[in-house]
């Protein structure tokens, strides 16, 4: 392990396969009690990255601005969703 990676914010596995967010990355990234994760495993680099899911309030939000033609929220969610489908294809989104 070099030097710059011991910098880096880290956590520890508990016996229930449970962590802790460092509170510096939880604030920077919204994350509170709660908010969900998608957990990615990308097997060529041997890393495992950990995505925000936006929380079921905000996906209805963005629902009914869509549902009453709001063309620009429609658009914004089709870009969400062909660079989510990009990023899998990426990184093997195999389990």
């Amino acid at each position: 392990m070099d030097c710059a990676s011991s910098l880096l914010p880290s956590s520890l596995v508990t016996g229930k396969l449970q962590t802790t967010i460092p509170a510096a990355l939880a604030r920077r990234h919204g994350i509170k009690t709660g908010t969900r994760l998608e957990w990615l495993p990308d097997s060529k680099a041997k890393t495992l990255v950990a995505r925000v899911l936006p929380d079921a309030v905000t996906r209805l939000r963005e629902a009914q601005k869509i549902a009453t033609g709001n063309k620009n929220a429609a658009a914004k969610l089709q870009a969400e969703y062909e660079a989510d489908r990009a990023w899998q294809r990426a990184h093997d989104r195999e389990v």
